[in-house]
């Protein structure tokens, strides 16, 4: 996937551009670094079903996906793994309305981790499992994680928000958490609604400095179904 890579190092590409990633595993020499040249592009893999576009970075110390500035960017229908992180956007890269749809992260540290500045980040229709770590960790503001599934990491979903202004929380809706240690961790300015979380082996979701949590099925969960602290 040297081509994926070089093709970003070497045009700056124009909001509304679409890279095309045919079905194959790509074994990455480097990250995939989204810098603001590339702001505005979707990668997309397949369109068919049971096709793959597997991402893979072989080297648990470097990132899949890495952003670093861009803003407006959209990953679709691609399987990241082999990382310290699936996808990463460090508190401080500033790459806003980053939307992940219809992607499998996988086999990494961290499945998916976006922090600080990156704000209205979105992860939907997507799988994210098998992480060592967290599967999606999230700590920002106006962010959505929606209708995914989440299952076989250590935690599944961690996120905080910064802000309790209805306009800047966090949502976690429609997602199934299931067969991680901690299912949901949630803190602050975040909504956690009308997920099913289950089968996890500590507690379902665990609630701290009051996030709202509403409508959600929780059952099955060795450490507890809800836990809130302050």
């Amino acid at each position: 996937m040297a081509s994926l890579a070089a093709l970003l190092r070497a045009y700056d590409l124009d909001p509304g551009d679409i890279i095309h990633v045919d079905t194959g595993v790509y074994a990455l020499a480097t990250n995939i670094l989204l810098e603001s040249q590339d702001s505005g592009v979707t990668i997309r893999g397949p369109q068919i079903d049971g096709n793959v576009a597997v991402l893979n970075r072989g080297n648990t110390g470097e990132s899949v996906i890495q952003f670093a500035g861009a803003d407006d960017v959209t990953l679709e229908r691609l399987a990241l793994t082999g990382g310290a992180y699936g996808v990463y956007g460090s508190a401080s890269v500033d790459s806003d309305r980053i939307t992940l749809d219809d992607v499998s992260v996988y086999g990494n540290t961290y499945g998916v981790s976006v922090n600080g500045d990156n704000d209205t980040f979105t992860i939907r229709d997507s799988e994210v499992y098998g992480n060592s770590n967290h599967g999606i960790q999230i700590t920002t503001v106006r962010g959505r994680i929606e209708n995914n599934l989440v299952r076989n990491n250590s935690t599944g979903i961690s996120v905080s928000s910064p802000s309790h202004d209805d306009a800047l929380r966090v949502y976690v809706t429609g997602n199934e958490v299931r067969n991680n240690s901690t299912g949901i961790s949630a803190s602050n300015g975040v909504t956690v609604e009308d997920n099913v979380v289950h089968h996890n082996s500590a507690v379902g979701i665990g609630a701290d400095q009051s996030p709202i949590v509403r409508r959600n099925t929780v059952y099955s969960n060795s450490g507890g179904g809800i836990s809130v602290t302050n």
